[in-house]
């Protein structure tokens, strides 16, 4: 199945959660070019920062490859899943309305794609 033919509400989902991420990374990504230097090792900030932009960058990729591929809805959906899943990667409240809007819809989505 081609992307074209995806609910849209999947595809517009997946778009929503593209764009905060990408914005997140680039936040994480100037965070760490701008932390002073040198950084020992044990730095819990640092190492916070780091795992997060690993994070970040893991659920970019997921949903790029979702959207991008001729997947099934079902691929999508657990791209999708996986997101809502992960810890919140911002504060925000866009993020926060996003994953309970992605816990109403997947849920009945995943039901259909199995068949």
């Amino acid at each position: 199945m081609n992307s074209s033919a995806r609910p849209l509400s999947f595809d517009t989902l997946a778009r929503e959660i593209y764009d905060p991420l990408a914005i997140a990374q680039r936040r994480v990504d100037t965070e760490i070019r701008s932390y002073p230097t040198p950084i020992p090792r044990c730095d819990a900030q640092f190492n916070h920062l780091y795992d997060q932009r690993l994070r970040i960058a893991r659920r970019l990729h997921a949903v790029e490859d979702a959207l991008a591929a001729p997947v099934t809805d079902a691929a999508l959906a657990g791209a999708l899943a996986a997101w809502r899943d992960e810890s919140p990667c911002t504060d925000g409240d866009d993020e926060r309305d996003l994953r309970a809007r992605l816990a109403a819809v997947l849920p009945a989505a995943a039901c259909r794609s199995d068949r």
